[in-house]
């Protein structure tokens, strides 16, 4: 049903339950309502003001309110290196390392290998990624990948005309 505009009522008018009907009742679909049953069809700009008072989100496509995602464990210095197995927690893990290595040869590359699993060693290969150089030079290669709660993961390489890479940077996120 589409919305009627409001009527401005005015002194000495008689208001009949036709017109109240037409105004609160018929219209009534057309505002957000109190007790959720009147879903949003669009975008609902804010005006620069914030949600207050959301609850906590507890599926996939639910709200996610500040202090979750504040709560994401960050540890940007952790002491990891290539092929050392290390053991999750109990949260999904995302892994981002990036390494160097110098080009010796005329063509060189590494290929960084991430392996992730529920038994250790792991053996599933969670992503692969070659870095290429044509000069002498030094390169660099960056990998992310997930871990999941409880498993075990390494990152091992394999080197082609390049020395060992060396880890640059190495970043975990645990999600809450």
């Amino acid at each position: 049903m589409a919305f009627t505009a409001l009527k401005t009522w005015v002194t000495g008018e008689i208001v009949t339950a036709a017109m109240l009907n037409e105004q609160l009742r018929d219209n009534g679909n057309m505002y957000i309502q109190k007790d959720g049953s009147v879903a949003f069809t669009a975008d609902q700009p804010m005006g620069g003001f914030s949600l207050t008072g959301l609850a906590a989100g507890a599926a996939s496509g639910e709200s996610a309110r500040y202090d979750e995602l504040h709560a994401i464990s960050i540890d940007a210095t952790p002491v990891r290196a290539l092929t050392t197995i290390y053991q999750n927690s109990t949260k999904i893990r995302v892994v981002r390392a990036s390494f160097s290595a110098l080009n010796t040869g005329v063509e060189g590359f590494f290929t960084l290998n991430p392996l992730s699993d529920a038994a250790t060693p792991p053996t599933v290969e969670v992503g692969k990624s070659t870095f290429v150089h044509a000069t002498v030079n030094t390169h660099w290669g960056t990998i992310v990948f997930l871990v999941m709660p409880s498993h075990y993961y390494e990152i091992v390489s394999v080197q082609g005309n390049c020395g060992v890479p060396a880890k640059q940077y190495w970043v975990e996120w645990d999600l809450h």
